[in-house]
């Protein structure tokens, strides 16, 4: 796991991020962003951003800072996938970062990937995860796959972390960490590649 520190994405975006117009995190942004592609969207689709800005954004545009930075974090984000790699916005051991930031952070990598994944490429229309009994209708229906299902299920598990809990080991934070990355990546590459 990269550390925060080094991670040249974060660092080239946070401070704009912070002066941006953003309503969520810098980690639910990515992980949208992320679960997007993965889903099967492309950085040239124009409806990622409209999609952020109904789903994240509260439907609230972007300023032009803001789109500056979506669309940098898009970009190279996508770059990232394509090469079966994904550097979350997470702290390690190496940053300093109360549990607390830590499981907080991880909550939101998770909350916006869940949500990015449950976009679907379909022009017409969004499937978003609203419950247990709308999910499984909706992959029932074969609009979402079992295996998808599954991986949606355990990214909503980890939005439900208790951030003030004391009996997460920095191992948990790491392995809970691997797997969203490889939820991301294993997605992309079935949706760009095989898809």
């Amino acid at each position: 796991m990269l550390a925060l520190k080094d991670n040249n994405l974060y660092h080239s975006t946070v401070e704009s991020f912070k002066q941006s117009n953003f309503e969520e995190s810098i980690q639910t942004v990515q992980g949208f962003i992320l679960g997007v592609l993965a889903q099967g969207l492309t950085s040239s689709d124009n409806q990622i951003l409209q999609l952020f800005t109904q789903l994240i954004n509260n439907d609230t545009a972007l300023s032009g800072k803001g789109i500056a930075v979506f669309t940098t974090m898009l970009l190279e984000l996508e770059r990232d996938l394509k090469q079966n790699k994904v550097n979350l916005f997470l702290y390690s051991a190496d940053d300093k970062a109360t549990t607390k930031e830590r499981l907080q952070a991880l909550q939101d990598v998770a909350y916006g990937a869940m949500l990015g994944l449950s976009v679907h490429a379909n022009p017409k229309g969004l499937a978003i995860m609203a419950s247990e009994t709308r999910t499984q209708a909706l992959a029932s229906q074969k609009k979402i796959s079992p295996k998808l299902q599954d991986q949606l299920d355990t990214l909503s598990h980890i939005t439900q972390v208790d951030v003030d809990s004391d009996e997460f080991s920095q191992q948990d934070y790491e392995f809970i960490a691997t797997e969203i990355g490889a939820i991301l990546v294993e997605n992309y590459t079935f949706n760009h590649i095989h898809g």
